[in-house]
């Protein structure tokens, strides 16, 4: 299955309501943004941003009232930009004098982000820096389809950039068009390693919570809780081997 009718069959499991929980569809989320890198070639990492913002677009529109969609996106969108950075102020660095070196030392990388990112234009409106705008960009067209940008033949708008700063733009067009795959992005596979591993974590998330049980229940507690899923069960349950406690299942009607 390729990854367009993946992310229609991940749409259709949302809005028929298939897949139920944040961890579900936060774990599915990732392994499609998983797949999306993996498959997809981009040339850099403005590409890349591109196509991630797109499907994850398109799957926070299947079910706007699962957060956990939108959070699993926007880390992705960070690990990007992160490595990003990193790759621009290496090449800085590289093309610096140990002189400038010397002189001035580029600021940290989150120092970059609040000084010229989306968080210094979000103080600048009176809105509060949060996760959220500090890792929005903005916002791009609308898209009717799931058109991929690292997928295509012809460059875009930030490799005619980068081409015509040194290299012959010409005799690139014309290999393309021969058939000549793009460059990968030199710093994809980091980004996908980091995404393994918040997939790993995802995986283990329940069992690190409920370890932590013993830490917030005491001996004697009455523990009231409103509603019930796995997570809590298995944190009420670790907490059991050690403390005793009651605890009040606080019952909804669903309408």
């Amino acid at each position: 299955m390729n990854l367009s009718n993946l992310v229609e069959d991940y749409c259709t499991q949302l809005r028929r309501r298939q897949i139920h929980g944040s961890f579900a569809c936060a774990k599915k989320t990732a392994e499609v943004m998983r797949l999306l890198i993996t498959t997809q070639r981009h040339t850099d990492a403005a590409s890349l941003i591109e196509d991630v913002r797109t499907v994850g677009t398109k799957l926070q529109a299947a079910k706007p009232v699962e957060l956990a969609i939108g959070n699993i996106v926007r880390r992705v969108l960070h690990m990007i930009r992160e490595e990003q950075q990193q790759e621009q102020l290496e090449q800085s660095e590289a093309h610096s004098t140990p002189d400038a070196k010397k002189e001035q030392k580029g600021p940290g990388l989150l120092s970059q982000a609040f000084r010229g990112g989306p968080a210094a234009r979000a103080l600048a409106m009176g809105r509060a820096v949060s996760l959220s705008n500090l890792l929005d960009a903005p916002a791009l067209p609308e898209v009717s389809d799931l058109g991929f940008s690292g997928s295509r033949l012809q460059p875009t708008t930030s490799e005619a950039a980068s081409l015509s700063a040194g290299e012959d733009a010409d005799s690139k067009r014309s290999g393309w068009r021969k058939g000549k795959a793009p460059p990968q992005w030199s710093s994809k596979n980091n980004v996908i390693e980091m995404l393994n591993e918040l997939i790993d974590e995802l995986d283990g998330i329940e069992q690190q919570i409920a370890q932590q049980a013993v830490e917030h229940i005491h001996a004697n507690e009455v523990i009231l809780t409103y509603g019930m899923s796995d997570t809590t069960y298995d944190f009420l349950k670790e907490a059991s081997r050690k403390r005793e406690f009651q605890v009040k299942l606080h019952r909804f009607r669903r309408v």
